[in-house]
């Protein structure tokens, strides 16, 4: 195979399906990019997991068409060292890869092409039109949530779902939980799927912060979403997801307003001595106006005031510090309002109107 692309092109398209493959495996498939030529003046280059699946086409100058395999890491390397206009691509009977950029030179041992794991791609029954900003913003709100422990595999996932004029996206871990809304142009019926994490890692990459849209073809098992020049194929998820609205709190008599920023300054400067989640809570006491947050370790301590809004009666209550503060992170409203119910109760993090945010964060048990 012989073809010659713009070089920035090349790379950053190779970067981009780089998420989708793995960086430890038994499998040395998994670890590399498939490059064909399509016979119709393009490239294609996809990355495949067995779980999650990237792929894209550039256009190119196909000297001779064909296919290999080449190291994903190794590839991206060298086309970010490449600083002229065009690539030079040549593959040997032996898939050794030659690559030539202005007075640079490369060659990588590259793989038949033959044992690349095959991407399947199923028939959908339902497809979903969601704005690339909007999509962006949701997965981003609410991915920093899903679960991380490997028994828990329905909770390593973002579940989507979708409603008339709706899109709602809600992931958890047992300690903290995060749902994130927003209107999007659908009328047909309810559906929700659960996609991993992971693979929703790999869609932030492909997403733009502008108005185009992205395509979600989803199948009982599978989902297809299709962004630009890109296709990312997934496995979805299956078994069934905590109810998570039955785990937030019905009544909560105390509601603080505060400025988001403040807030969350306030919890940084407490936990200035916690080197780990696991080494100490930060201690919160909201009564009338003020609040105090606060910690204490074998290094130190901290105590920082910050002027709020209550209503209610006051609360004391002890909180990770990394999981408040990644959810104010992802709070784009100036102010929020936080609803507590007592000292071993959630608390609901909202904006102050709608309901296009919600987290909610257990609180940690002391003596």
């Amino acid at each position: 195979m012989i073809f010659r692309c713009q070089t920035s092109e090349m790379s950053k398209i190779c970067q981009d399906v780089q998420s989708a493959a793995c960086s430890r495996t038994t499998n040395p498939y998994t670890e590399c990019l498939l490059v064909r030529s399509t016979g119709s003046g393009t490239v294609e280059i996809a990355g495949y997991n067995l779980i999650t699946g990237v792929r894209a086409e550039i256009a190119a100058m196909i000297d001779e068409e064909g296919a290999f395999v080449i190291p994903a890491k190794k590839l991206c390397d060298i086309l970010t060292r490449l600083n002229g206009e065009d690539v030079r691509i040549e593959v040997n009977e032996n898939y050794l890869c030659s690559i030539d950029c202005a007075r640079k030179h490369f060659s990588v041992n590259g793989l038949k092409p033959d044992a690349f794991p095959q991407i399947d791609v199923r028939e959908a029954s339902a497809t979903v039109s969601v704005g690339q900003s909007v999509l962006r913003e949701l997965i981003r709100g609410t991915e920093f949530c899903a679960s991380s422990d490997e028994t828990r595999t329905v909770h390593r996932g973002i579940k989507f779902t979708v409603r008339p004029g709706e899109l709602e996206l809600a992931a958890l871990d047992g300690y903290r939980l995060a749902v994130r809304k927003d209107f999007i142009a659908y009328n047909g019926d309810e559906l929700s799927f659960i996609l991993p994490a992971r693979s929703a890692k790999s869609l932030l990459r492909l997403l733009k912060d502008d108005d185009g849209a992205a395509e979600l073809n989803v199948s009982g098992s599978q989902t297809v979403v299709t962004v630009g020049e890109y296709s990312l194929i997934s496995d979805l998820l299956q078994g069934t997801f905590m109810n998570y609205r039955k785990s937030m709190p019905v009544s909560c008599p105390t509601s603080v307003r505060a400025g988001t920023g403040r807030l969350l300054e306030a919890v940084s400067g407490a936990s200035v001595f916690i080197d780990s989640p696991d080494k100490g809570p930060v201690k919160c006491v909201f009564d009338g106006d003020l609040l105090v947050v606060s910690s204490s370790t074998a290094d130190g301590g901290a105590e920082i005031e910050t002027e709020v809004s209550t209503v209610g009666p006051p609360i004391e209550i002890c909180f990770n510090s990394r999981y408040i503060s990644e959810a104010l992170n992802h709070c784009d409203t100036d102010e929020v309002i936080l609803q507590l119910s007592g000292p071993l109760s959630p608390m609901l993090i909202v904006p102050p109107e709608g309901d296009a945010f919600t987290y909610m964060v257990l609180p940690v048990k002391v003596n």
